[in-house]
């Protein structure tokens, strides 16, 4: 009997080929996308897990309390030690400092990231070891740990163990009075296996946290991650920071109130957006929107499932009637009917499978990800999406079976089966839901790419278009830089020359400054920027009160400079001459310059300080005219290379730096709009073959119409009606439904655009012609034919 069923419901599908195909298309790509959607959502939730100790490791944040506070993911270097000795329940601690280090070996260099850690980072850090022991090698201040993507890259097939490497650290140069980076021989003594993407912990090496400058230890002390291992399965974390509370009694006499908390390591991913982090940080509201899409998406191909399935059915009330006629029972029937919807819906699981191995390759490359299925996951989700296929074919077949076996043979041959209804309730109820959400997501494309354009484009407040930073610098170029300057200065498309320790786009020094006559404790959070001769004019920063640095005159580089946002934050009214004091340095403020965004438009500007005492810099930075930039970058690389041969030359273009901020924005909103069109797609598949129904059903009327001089046009606008006015109830449902989202999304930004009534406009008349545009091929088809046949058909 099975067999019978599968072999009548194959002939039903393969003798309606294009209505067939219709049907199958639209639910395979609409689970296509949905379980590409949930693989990405999987990859992104797992972050972090794979740790074997991941459950009872914690890293410490600091939080500085004042009147204006902050929270840093890093703190001191000894309050590992000191939680460990002082608190029963902390059974181990791992510092990490992370540095942008250079390698080299023969005349090659790669660039990598480094970790400085303690040997008890393999207790914390599930990353096994391919080849030696990691923690012998990371009690040798004097070896490293390679992952096994660098070693390759370094030693191609050569055995890397013990092979001696030349590696970059950062040390104090007591003659050039900076911090400077030196390069110390390493040895080779353990390699990492291949490791896992979805870790915080990107990195290239890992060295001895003992290798570390002590001089740097002590004056950036409270620049470490530290990491805890705590037993218990619900430990109170507050009695651990409370026992650390007195190391900070001394600091609090000078600095703002300073308080610490515990992260589990399996939150890091979807926690605040700390500065100084390290890693990218997911975003769990972008996940939310994620599940809904793809929620939507499914709903939508599902919906489009059931009505094509229900109205194709509606066609075979003779074939119905004649079987039972011809002895078949209620539940025959029933079978036959749920048996064909369970088939088409298991076809349409099974095109998605292939569709997903051919797409998940390029999804992965475009979001950045390396996205996989493990052997469990894929029988998981396998298990899982047959039995939702299965529903889904039940579903979407339960209606028809249900209606044919109920009904008599007699009353269908008498014509008194209406299954052919104009406008059925459950198709219109479902056509409206379907273009609804069509709606919705179309108004969220507009939303999302004037949002992304918006940060892309906003003006900055300072001038980035062909300005160049320099990192990196070394020795010679730091010895030799006015020399340099001079020479850069002497081409004259070289605009401007300047240095300093940080530029826009990089983070600066965090510092805390408060106005000298506030009492302590009131100190708010600041980013600093040391600036040298040339900083202004390159970047074009723009004075709104005092003036800028005048860099002969000694007493002016104890002066500083604030942004707007700063004046704000301390309460300032009348700024300049203020006396304020940054840290332990006293001076006045002579200029405010106007707010400018030296960081990402996600994130409201913050009080920016600029500060002229250092005379150490770390990057050299360059205006140059737009004309002929090739040939003045290369005149610029030779003037580099004659001060030091053997400086990678790498500018980083500034415009760029701040595009990159919004790259991942850019990669979400494709994958959303891939996504909606997908949806918008399969609603208008959906409206295709239904509408080809519609048609169908009414060739008797449109014979008729014909026969009494309609034209083919008018003939359109009479089907029209029967669907556009519920495609615009949908609309008017979506309209308030996509507004309110839409402002709770653009609520998330600091800087915004505005809804305007023009998307919702926009989307209604693109679904309207959508619609339109479904209907009039299937109708006017039906028009050209004659309309005696018509009659006659009908």
């Amino acid at each position: 009997m099975l067999r019978n069923y599968l072999k009548i419901a194959w002939r039903n599908i393969t003798r309606q080929k294009w209505a067939s195909l219709i049907n199958i298309f639209g639910l395979a790509i609409g689970m296509t996308a949905s379980i590409l959607l949930y693989i990405y959502i999987s990859y992104e939730t797992s972050f972090d897990r794979f740790h074997e100790n991941a459950d009872q490791v914690y890293r410490i944040t600091t939080h500085y309390e004042g009147r204006q506070s902050s929270k840093l993911p890093r703190t001191f270097h000894q309050m590992g030690e000191l939680a460990k000795d002082q608190s029963p329940l902390v059974k181990a601690f791992c510092r990490v400092k992370n540095e942008s280090s250079t390698i080299s070996f023969g005349e090659d260099e790669f660039g990598c990231t480094t970790l400085m850690t303690d040997p008890s980072f393999v207790d914390f850090f599930t990353f096994p070891s391919e080849r030696g022991d990691v923690v012998t090698a990371l009690s040798d201040p004097s070896t490293i740990v390679l992952s096994s993507r660098m070693a390759e890259r370094i030693f191609g097939e050569t055995d890397p163990i013990n092979q001696v490497i030349q590696i970059s650290k950062t040390c104090y140069d007591d003659e050039l009075g900076r911090w400077t980076s030196r390069r110390d021989p390493v040895r080779v003594g353990a390699i990492l296996a291949p490791m896992p993407s979805n870790t915080h912990l990107r990195f290239d090496a890992l060295l001895s946290f003992e290798a570390y400058d002590p001089q740097w230890l002590e004056t950036f002390s409270n620049d470490v991650f530290v990491f805890l291992q705590i037993e218990g399965k619900d430990p109170d974390l507050k009695s651990i920071t409370d026992l650390t509370e007195a190391f900070f009694e001394e600091l609090r006499a000078h600095w703002m109130q300073i308080t610490q908390e515990l992260q589990p390591l399996k939150d890091i991913h979807f926690g605040p957006s700390f500065g100084y982090d390290i890693g990218a940080r997911g975003n769990r509201q972008l996940i939310i929107v994620f599940i809904i899409v793809a929620a939507l998406i499914i709903t939508i191909a599902v919906i489009n499932f059931i009505n094509l399935v229900t109205a194709r059915s509606e066609k075979r009330a003779v074939e119905a009637s004649i079987r039972k006629v011809s002895g078949a029972g209620r539940r025959d029937i029933m079978g036959q009917f749920l048996g064909e919807s369970v088939l088409m819906s298991l076809l349409a699981f099974f095109a998605a499978m292939v569709l997903v191995e051919i797409f998940l390759s390029p999804f992965a490359e475009l979001l950045n990800r390396s996205l996989s299925l493990s052997r469990m996951e894929s029988l998981k989700l396998f298990l899982s999406l047959s039995g939702l296929v299965v529903l889904i074919g039940l579903a979407s077949g339960l209606g028809p079976a249900w209606m044919f076996s109920r009904f008599q043979p007699a009353e269908i041959m008498r014509g008194q089966f209406r299954g052919g209804n104009r406008n059925p309730l459950l198709r219109i109820i479902l056509v409206v839901i379907q273009f609804a959400i069509s709606v919705v997501l179309i108004i969220s494309i507009i939303t999302f790419n004037r949002q992304v354009n918006h940060m892309k484009n906003a003006s900055l407040g300072f001038d980035s278009e062909n300005a160049f930073v320099f990192w990196g610098l070394t020795p010679s170029l730091v010895s030799g830089y006015e020399a340099l300057r001079a020479e850069l200065l002497q081409n004259p498309q070289v605009l401007q020359v300047g240095s300093g320790q940080s530029a826009p786009g990089y983070q600066g020094s965090g510092q805390i400054i408060r106005p000298s006559e506030a009492p302590e404790g009131e100190d708010i959070t600041i980013s600093e920027y040391r600036v040298r001769e040339g900083a202004r004019e390159t970047f074009g920063y723009e004075l709104v009160a005092g003036r800028w640095f005048d860099f002969s005159r000694q007493t002016d580089l104890a002066n500083f400079i604030v942004n707007e946002s700063a004046v704000k934050a301390m309460g300032l009214t009348n700024p300049i001459g203020t006396e304020v004091i940054m840290w332990q340095r006293k001076g006045e403020i002579i200029g405010v310059t106007r707010d400018f965004h030296f960081g990402s438009l996600r994130n409201e500007i913050g009080p920016l300080v600029f500060t002229a005492y250092s005379p150490a810099f770390y990057n050299i930075s360059l205006k140059i005219s737009p004309e002929n930039r090739e040939e003045t970058l290369d005149y610029v690389k030779e003037v580099f290379h004659g001060f030091d041969s053997n400086y990678p030359f790498t500018p980083s273009y500034l415009g760029e730096r701040f595009r990159e901020f919004y790259r991942q924005e850019e990669q979400n909103n494709t994958i959303l709009n891939i996504a909606s069109l997908l949806a918008v797609l399969i609603a208008m598949l959906g409206l295709l073959g239904l509408s080809s129904y519609i048609v169908m059903s009414r060739k008797k009327e449109i014979g008729i119409r014909k026969i009494h001089g309609a034209s083919g046009l008018q003939i359109i606008v009479v089907l029209f009606r029967d669907i556009g006015r519920w495609v615009l109830l949908a609309n008017l449902i979506a309209w308030p439904v996509a507004w309110l989202a839409m402002e709770q999304w653009l609520g998330t930004y600091p800087y915004r655009i505005n809804i305007s009534v023009w998307f919702l406009v926009l989307a209604g008349l693109l679904t309207m012609f959508v619609a339109g545009l479904t209907i009039s091929g299937q109708t006017l088809r039906a028009a050209r034919t004659n309309p005696v046949d018509a009659l006659k058909a009908g």
